[in-house]
């Protein structure tokens, strides 16, 4: 019985997509096999929910205008006999957009991170291919793993937000 192919996984136009792909081929044409298929699928998966978490948390900060928030709280501040409970509020919001700045920077690098290790798998089972790196390979793989359990974590989080 033939297995189906899952198919394009997100749009395909993702900043990371190009490494993935290279990757993906390096691994499977040196260690194929059903398992690590199912693997990398949801390493991908998880790359392209990210993304899509990105996107969402974009498309927040950018409503919520950062700069002009940060030049309202600056200007509140410099201001003599501005109103204190005005100022808080100012400091409130500029405190709530930077930490979704923040967690838009973590996200950042949580792909990224999980990209290198990507391509680390790669790199370390074509070394196993020609005799040796295997063990090396086993702990990227676990690694990998690792990194879709944080990226699944990061998603949890964001959505509650």
């Amino acid at each position: 019985m033939r297995r189906r192919d899952p198919g394009p996984i997100g749009t395909g136009t993702e900043p990371w997509r190009h490494r993935v792909e290279q990757a993906r081929s390096v691994i499977l044409a040196n260690q194929p096999g059903h398992m690590i298929e199912h693997q990398l699928v949801a390493v991908e998966r998880s790359l392209v929910e990210a993304e899509q978490d990105r996107a969402n948390l974009g498309q927040a900060v950018a409503g919520l205008e950062p700069e002009r928030v940060t030049a309202e709280l600056k200007t509140a501040l410099r201001s003599p006999g501005v109103d204190q409970g005005l100022v808080d509020s100012l400091r409130r919001r500029h405190e709530t957009v930077n930490d979704l700045l923040n967690r838009l920077d973590a996200l950042d690098q949580r792909v990224e991170r999980t990209v290198a290790d990507l391509e680390t798998l790669a790199a370390r089972v074509s070394v196993g291919a020609v005799g040796r790196g295997s063990e090396r390979a086993r702990q990227e793989l676990e690694q990998l793993e690792l990194d879709v359990e944080a990226l699944a974590a990061a998603h949890r989080e964001i959505e509650h937000l």
